[in-house]
């Protein structure tokens, strides 16, 4: 959000200070696809803008430990049955975020026994 409504600053201090929070982590799990978005989108544009060679260094390594909660999953540990039933009615709808950057969501999906998938990004209807 605040890349989106702030000046720059705020943002490349904000980006800065993740980047030195998590720069020994081996692996960084992100909860939102949407923030994974962003990070994997605006970081190296931002990091290219600052004009520091060090900060897009930084920005280049960290980039492929970061993951979705659903992309860590599937995509780094290959779980994809979650040994899950649902015995009602239920739909799991996913963001336009999580499709375009974490498409793995459908194979954990497909894994929950009696529950349905809406694909948000291609019938926003649902």
């Amino acid at each position: 959000m605040h890349y989106n409504t702030v000046t720059t600053k705020t943002p490349c201090a904000m980006m800065a200070r993740f980047l030195e929070v998590f720069c020994g982590a081996q692996v960084i799990c992100v909860p939102s696809s949407s923030c994974v978005a962003m990070m994997r989108d605006h970081y190296p544009k931002m990091a290219l803008a600052s004009g520091d060679p060090a900060l897009e260094q930084a920005v280049k390594n960290l980039l492929p430990r970061i993951f979705e909660f659903s992309e860590l999953l599937v995509d780094k540990l290959g779980v994809t049955d979650v040994e899950l039933s649902i015995h009602m009615p239920s739909r799991c709808i996913t963001s336009c975020h999580a499709f375009a950057f974490a498409p793995c969501w459908r194979q954990a999906g497909e894994a929950v026994e009696g529950g349905a998938r809406s694909d948000a990004a291609r019938t926003p209807t649902e």
